[in-house]
């Protein structure tokens, strides 16, 4: 079936008397169109803002400036234009696409905008790329992309360095205490993200109450990696840093692993060391001082047992566009995948300073506690197949005895299980 964009722009044609009016009429359907579907899609990367087929980005009311070229590009092409895509920056945005169009009478070429009122260019707009398709330079739009957030803050377009992204589940008094920890870090340049994962406590109405400076963002309940996940997308930071309801930070945690990430920029994470506290106290063996840390996370969790806990863990937000985020798919062991995801690339940074503060008591529901033994057998099943899948190649000697090793223990806890 032809696609409604073809029917419009023929009737745009008949009905105007230049190409600007012209223009101006295939912007205003564009955005009709997408303002009148039952809910806002939002792309889930820069791949399928830019590269989504212009029929299929126009059903689905993708209006993102790539998106607007693609398809206004493809409505004027159709009837006979000469059309380029260009690839740039303006003042206002350091990824940015617009159109060039050939008038067909004067022969002479134009630019239009179709994301800003009447089509015109914005202020400061720059040309890095002309194109007839995203497809030729896909490298640079995504090389653009994972460095946007860094080149926004280069250019005061944007003043947030890190973002703060704390998940929680029914802990309204605990989570102030982990709030309070990351208040009292005194960065400037962060933001605080709350996600409330469908909590039947109270939790984002009691906070509200407070007038803390934090985002609340309140969501069903889907999991602690559906919860990081939303913050993740909600982050306007360059670095995403990520703090448990019930754990505490330490003075200077963000101030360090700041300096670590911009002093090494080609590792994507780091982490530091943490006080492992039982009954309100903390023990004077802390989590690397009988457990030595490592660069890289490439052998199955069971057996490499590099206790990185993600509340020590800092990130760059590129590395999620680039590799994604924490998996759905698992209830638990997900930040070990996403270690081993991330180590199969890049190695890892550690800053040798206790900074933080993992509170054991308060994790009631601790996966190797009696009722979750089953649970971390049956992720732990799922865990090990996506370990193998992420590896995309064969296995290292050292990394198939791992999963070997980790089966056996695996098959282990559930033998005990049975046996009971």
């Amino acid at each position: 079936m032809t696609s409604p964009i073809y029917t419009a722009v023929e009737a745009f044609k008949k009905e105007s008397k230049t190409t600007d009016e012209l223009v101006h009429k295939i912007n205003i359907y564009i955005h009709d169109h997408a303002n009148s579907l039952p809910e806002k899609y939002n792309p889930k990367s820069i791949i399928e803002s830019r590269f989504t087929p212009a029929e299929e980005a126009f059903e689905k009311g993708i209006v993102s400036c790539g998106a607007m070229a693609n398809i206004s590009a493809t409505m004027l092409r159709h009837l006979g234009f000469k059309i380029k895509l260009i690839h740039g920056e303006c003042d206002s945005s350091v990824d940015h696409a617009w159109i060039s169009l050939q008038n067909n009478e004067a022969g002479s070429w134009k630019e239009y905008d179709l994301t800003s009122k009447n089509e015109e260019l914005r202020a400061g707009h720059k040309i890095k790329s002309t194109v007839d398709s995203w497809d030729e330079i896909r490298d640079q739009i995504v090389k653009d992309h994972v460095t946007m957030r860094d080149r926004r803050i280069e250019k005061g377009i944007a003043t947030t360095i890190v973002s703060v992204v704390i998940p929680n589940y029914n802990r309204k008094d605990k989570v102030v205490e982990a709030i309070q920890s990351a208040i009292d870090q005194k960065f400037n340049g962060m933001e605080i993200l709350v996600i409330d994962d469908g909590s039947t406590d109270g939790t984002a109405e009691f906070l509200k109450s407070l007038n803390l400076p934090i985002k609340i963002i309140t969501k069903p309940n889907g999991g602690v990696s559906s919860a990081r996940n939303v913050g993740i997308k909600n982050a306007k930071g360059k670095y995403v840093a990520f703090l448990d309801s019930d754990d505490l930070w330490l003075s200077g945690k963000i101030q360090a692993q700041v300096d670590f990430l911009e002093s090494h920029p080609y590792i994507p994470l780091v982490y530091t060391d943490q006080y492992l506290n039982i009954d309100g106290k903390n023990l004077d063996v802390t989590r690397f001082k009988r457990n030595p840390p490592k660069d890289n996370m490439l052998l199955s969790a069971f057996v490499d047992l590099v206790p990185i806990h993600t509340s020590t863990v800092m990130m760059r937000w590129a590395v999620f566009n680039e590799l994604g985020m924490f998996s759905e798919e698992l209830g638990i062991h997900e930040d070990s995948e996403l270690w081993n995801r991330i180590s199969n690339k890049y190695k890892l940074g550690f800053i040798p300073e206790v900074l933080g503060v993992y509170r054991w008591q308060e994790d009631a529901e601790h996966l190797m506690s009696a009722k979750n033994k089953q649970k971390f057998v049956d992720e732990g099943i799922k865990y090990l197949k996506l370990y193998r899948e992420n590896k995309n190649r064969t296995l290292t000697p050292d990394e198939e005895k791992s999963y070997e090793e980790s089966e056996r223990i695996i098959l282990d806890i559930e033998n005990k299980l049975k046996n009971k």
